[in-house]
């Protein structure tokens, strides 16, 4: 466990983007008898840009995170002498989240694919200046092929739930360089720390990665 103090958001900022499967508690500085609240470490609450929200390590919050859930619990019960609230956006004591994706089957194309979208999406969801700009041909150069040699492949995942793409196949049969692609949640939950993770939070992240130009 550890507890992030006044000025420590680079600090607190690293620590969730090594440890997405973590927990944190959010608690206010000079308690006011307000509850702690407890997040999963992908909660978009607790990862907004300081923009949007100064409350990291800053002003009257302070976060203290750990792997465990329990420990933290215990920590919250011990400090404010109640159990922590829980995100009512992550959910994280809601044990069907744990889910498994499913068992169907990916290529090793279409597994390379969804890997390498994978992590385009993560990088950009962990860092918030950057912007989200993967296509077909990024990843077409990124396996030394052809937009249209990946096209069948990429068209399979959109069909079996793993990607979106902003385009369809031009008459040579092959998606355009510039047609985006973007994971689902499917595609997110195949990273461990992510089936860990409800459906309608892990789309709340998504949203980051807006298709618009």
């Amino acid at each position: 466990m550890i507890i992030f103090l006044l000025g420590e958001d680079r600090a607190y900022l690293s620590w969730l983007a090594h440890h997405r499967n973590g927990f944190v508690v959010d608690w206010l500085r000079k308690p006011t008898g307000k509850r702690p609240m407890l997040h999963r470490a992908t909660c978009a609450t607790i990862r907004s840009s300081p923009a949007k929200n100064t409350h990291w390590t800053t002003g009257r919050h302070v976060k203290v995170c750990a792997l465990g859930l329990d420990e933290l619990v215990q920590w919250a019960r011990d400090e404010s002498g109640a159990a922590p609230d829980p995100c009512e956006v992550c959910q994280p004591t809601d044990d069907e989240a744990s889910a498994p994706v499913g068992d169907r089957h990916l290529t090793k194309l279409g597994k390379e694919i969804v890997e390498y979208v994978v992590e385009a999406a993560v990088i950009h969801l962990d860092g918030h200046d950057q912007d989200y700009r993967l296509t077909v041909g990024d990843i077409a150069r990124y396996l030394d092929k052809t937009a249209k040699q990946v096209t069948s492949g990429l068209t399979r995942l959109a069909d079996d739930g793993y990607i979106r793409l902003s385009g369809k196949p031009e008459r040579d049969g092959g998606l355009p360089d510039d047609c985006r692609v973007l994971p689902t949640s499917d595609a997110l939950r195949t990273l461990p720390a992510f089936t860990a993770m409800p459906r309608p939070a892990i789309e709340a992240e998504l949203e980051g990665l807006s298709d618009e130009e």
